[in-house]
């Protein structure tokens, strides 16, 4: 417990939104593809890569934060790692 207060304060707090939408970003903050792509996830993967990629956390303290197991936000990680995949792909097909 010690060393996750440690590490929430190198990293500060991370505010979620939990009720609905998850994480609250909009495409207008950047117009970056890979944003709009994890827009386009669902909610909790988008929170999953969001808290990983983006705010460094591991995927333990994710599981923590997001009151999940370590394998449902491994999962989720995983899957939301396919979908982006299979966005990516599906937009370079259509030009």
């Amino acid at each position: 417990a010690i060393d996750l207060l440690r590490s929430r304060k190198r990293r500060g707090e991370v505010p979620l939104d939990l009720d609905g939408d998850g994480i609250p970003v909009t495409a207008e903050e950047t117009d970056d593809r890979l944003t709009a792509l994890i827009l386009a996830l669902p909610a909790r993967q988008r929170e999953v890569i969001l808290l990983k990629y983006y705010h460094g956390f591991r995927l333990r303290e994710i599981a923590s934060l997001l009151n999940v197991s370590l394998a449902a936000a491994t999962k989720a990680e995983q899957r939301a790692r396919q979908r982006l995949a299979e966005l990516y792909e599906r937009e370079e097909e259509n030009g």
